[in-house]
């Protein structure tokens, strides 16, 4: 909130600020960012000056990071937070369908070994399921999607990565039409932070499937094996690949973290 203690002037009004907190947290988490805020003022005496406190405390909170505040050693907290970023785990959860909503959630997370302080978002946005946003928010937002499960290996030579999509199509509903099963899928891949969301649409290829029953039979056993050669720009950090089935609408999404060579790990 901010009232006439915070900006002299503004009279005794009190505007809430929760919605705009809400989404800056939701798009800091979509992000994978934790705020550290540094309180610049230091050490004081006077109550009032502290009225702000809560805010940084919520933002650092809710997305992981840790608020430094009423202590004069700026320098230790900056290098308090380099450290804590140098020290963490990433832990991931899958939920059922009936679980699953739309929308802002709770997140808790404990441990049982004593003296230990977590720190992680407290709030996790589950993206919406419909068809016409479920891909695009999974490509806009970094964030796993799992209804096409896949997994990626990949070959690092030079400034290209030979990529190696194993796709469980026993997800995917193949459509018979004559002898064989067909379906459509959409394969986008993007370099968070350096290819925009339209860059990545417009590269973006349509796999055609038509397959034989014997194939079919064989692809749903082993998976569908898909082979793609990207370029890694300067200043890449994460490759992220997108599977799209239009006509059912389900997406799979996956995050692979690169080296300072632009190598890529393996990941599922």
């Amino acid at each position: 909130m901010i009232d006439s203690r915070v900006v002299p002037g503004i009279g005794t009004e009190v505007r809430p600020f929760g919605n705009e907190v809400n989404d800056v947290v939701k798009k800091l988490n979509a992000a994978r960012t934790a705020v550290y805020p540094i309180d610049a003022r230091g050490l004081s005496v006077d109550p009032g000056a502290y009225i702000n406190i809560e805010s940084l405390k919520e933002l650092a909170e809710r997305t992981g990071g840790r608020a430094w505040y009423n202590r004069n050693d700026l320098g230790a907290g900056v290098q308090t937070a380099i450290q804590e970023l140098h020290r963490a785990y990433a832990i991931g959860f899958y939920l059922s369908e009936a679980a699953a909503a739309a929308g802002a959630h709770r997140l808790r997370i404990r441990t049982r070994h004593p003296g230990i302080r977590l720190s992680y978002q407290e709030t996790y946005h589950d993206v919406a399921r419909s068809s016409g946003e479920q891909w695009l928010n999974a490509i806009r937002f970094p964030v796993t999607v799992t209804d096409i499960p896949f997994e990626v290996r990949a070959e690092h030579e030079a400034r290209k990565l030979s990529l190696n999509i194993r796709v469980q199509l026993r997800h995917v509903t193949l459509a018979p039409e004559g002898v064989r099963w067909k379906r459509e899928l959409l394969l986008m891949t993007r370099f968070p932070g350096v290819q925009s969301v339209d860059q990545a649409v417009r590269s973006g290829e349509t796999l055609q499937l038509a397959l034989l029953p014997q194939t079919r039979e064989r692809i749903l056993r082993d998976g569908l094996v898909v082979r793609k050669t990207v370029a890694v720009p300067d200043g890449a950090r994460e490759l992220q690949v997108v599977l799209f089935d239009s006509a059912s609408g389900k997406t799979g999404s996956l995050l692979i973290p690169l080296g300072d060579n632009g190598a890529a790990r393996s990941a599922q």
